[in-house]
């Protein structure tokens, strides 16, 4: 080879590497412009995915009772949550949709990002498996569990500032919603055909009211009436009934010393009348109708004070038992069982079993015990 042709050669070779450092220059950057903004796009998918997955669980955990104290205070904020929540399918929805719309394009975003990454290296082949092994960690610390607990531990601040882009979404994607929320309460609907159970069971609806009691929301005492109350039904009248022998009774022909005593050192509203002995109770005489002809010893008919007796049986219900006497007007009922009468509940005994104790000496229970020797006269 000439000196002329080597020189060709060198000048060939120099102007072929200076071409590949271009065209390498070239590739790099074009591969920098296209990388950064897709990781900028990829890394705001995996945030609003939290939003979505954090507004979710800000929402269903949101003390619903303080956000509707809120709204009727005129906080325009919890007035948007209250709206949402009393259509919280439908924000489901929306929420849920938002939240995969957005991790299937991050899933794409990442791929492609992933497949020029790695171009023309070993780990070419294996770049879709890589970005969605990455983007699963991401997604599940970044939009999953980070943003949850952070909104369960925040829930009423997070609901009232997230509460209209929300409602926004909701607005904005009704048709679609409407579209799957119908799906869904058509599938919720097979599920509970025949299904009689009710939504709610006691003892779920008493951790309710803790709840609330712990937050400060009601009282202690509030939050026993509300508990007593749901028991109320449970409870059966031999639980609270006065036995016999703890009850203050008179004979229909009681002489008008006996009844006078009676009546002065008692102060019962009302006394239970039998005929020959306790298991025949024949009514019941109220003291306020016979109080002043006592004090004015003037003569009393106890056959003609007599009203009509209620009676109950010792394992029926306070429920029923209550029903029964307001249905008969009646402040007091005789419990009896096979003829013998075993003892009284009055009106006042069933609402101490919701209100606890009520202290009122005018209106005096015969559920209390007497002194031995005033049961009879």
């Amino acid at each position: 080879m000439c000196y002329t042709e080597k020189s060709e050669a060198r000048a060939f070779l120099r102007t072929l590497c200076a071409e590949s450092v271009e065209f390498s220059k070239r590739s790099w950057f074009f591969l920098m412009d296209s990388t950064i903004p897709r990781s900028l796009l990829l890394l705001l998918l995996i945030l609003l995915g939290g939003y979505f997955a954090g507004g979710e669980t800000a929402l269903s955990y949101c003390n619903r009772i303080r956000m509707k104290t809120l709204a009727e205070e005129g906080d325009k904020r919890a007035k948007r949550v209250v709206a949402i929540t009393d259509q919280f399918d439908k924000a489901l929805v929306v929420l849920l949709i938002g939240n995969n719309v957005i991790h299937v394009a991050a899933a794409s975003i990442a791929t492609v990002l992933a497949i020029d990454l790695f171009k023309g290296t070993p780990l070419a082949a294996s770049a879709s498996v890589i970005a969605t092994v990455v983007l699963t960690l991401a997604v599940f610390i970044f939009s999953e569990t980070i943003p949850k607990n952070i909104a369960r531990a925040n829930s009423d601040k997070l609901a009232l500032i997230i509460s209209f882009s929300v409602l926004l979404l909701m607005k904005i994607l009704t048709p679609i919603a409407a579209f799957f929320t119908f799906i869904s309460d058509k599938a919720k609907s097979l599920f509970r055909k025949g299904d009689k159970n009710p939504s709610m069971t006691e003892e779920e609806f008493a951790t309710i009211v803790d709840e609330i009691e712990d937050e400060g929301i009601i009282d202690p005492e509030e939050s026993e009436i509300i508990k007593s109350a749901i028991e109320f039904g449970d409870g059966k009248v031999e639980e609270i009934m006065t036995p016999i022998d703890k009850t203050v009774m008179l004979p229909r022909d009681a002489s008008m010393d006996v009844l006078k005593k009676t009546v002065m050192e008692v102060k019962y509203s009302r006394i239970p009348i039998f005929n020959g002995d306790t298991d025949h109770i024949v009514g019941i005489i109220q003291t306020s109708d016979c109080l002043w002809r006592l004090m004015s010893d003037l003569p009393v008919d106890i056959g003609a004070m007599l009203k009509k007796p209620c009676f109950a049986r010792p394992y029926m219900t306070l429920n029923q038992l209550f029903e029964e006497m307001e249905k008969k007007r009646s402040h007091i009922a005789i419990v009896t069982d096979k003829g013998k009468t075993l003892g009284i509940v009055t009106m006042e005994d069933i609402l101490e079993e919701i209100a606890g104790e009520i202290n009122d000496e005018d209106e005096s229970s015969l559920a209390r015990p007497v002194k031995k020797g005033v049961v009879k006269a």
